[in-house]
């Protein structure tokens, strides 16, 4: 009995490194990828209602990151094996990417976290305006 608790504790272990070796990038990003809000001279040329933040235009650039991920490894599949995908450097490639643009978002006014609670809200009033249309 004393063995196999042993081995549960040992697989434990082994499963709290790997949670939080796949956490750290996360918890990197999240912590340590701060901007700082610019001044800005731009004058817009549309109205408020039509304009979209630059912050998620920057924020786009990771969408893309994995679309072009996926093109590179069936390119890869397509002529060799698929452990031949150089898989850990395009993961570094992505967060390394994340946590500059994250930056570069901030100073424009945005980011995840804003550009996301600004989704939230638009959302909200989105079926607010429209859920009183829709009820008989």
């Amino acid at each position: 009995m004393k063995r196999l608790w042993r081995w549960v504790r040992r697989g434990l272990l082994v499963l709290l490194v790997a949670v939080l070796g796949l956490l750290s990038p996360v918890a990197w990003v999240e912590l340590t990828c701060k901007g700082r809000l610019l001044a800005s001279a731009h004058v817009p040329l549309v109205a408020p209602e039509w304009q979209r933040p630059a912050s998620r235009s920057v924020m786009t650039y990771p969408e893309w990151h994995i679309v072009h991920a996926y093109e590179d490894y069936a390119a890869v599949i397509a002529t060799g094996a698929p452990q031949d995908y150089a898989f850990l450097p395009a993961i570094g490639q992505f967060w390394g990417s994340l946590c500059a643009l994250t930056q570069v978002a901030a100073t424009q006014g945005g980011g995840r976290r804003a550009d996301a609670a600004d989704g939230l809200y638009h959302r909200r009033q989105f079926h607010r305006r429209t859920a009183g249309q829709s009820r008989l």
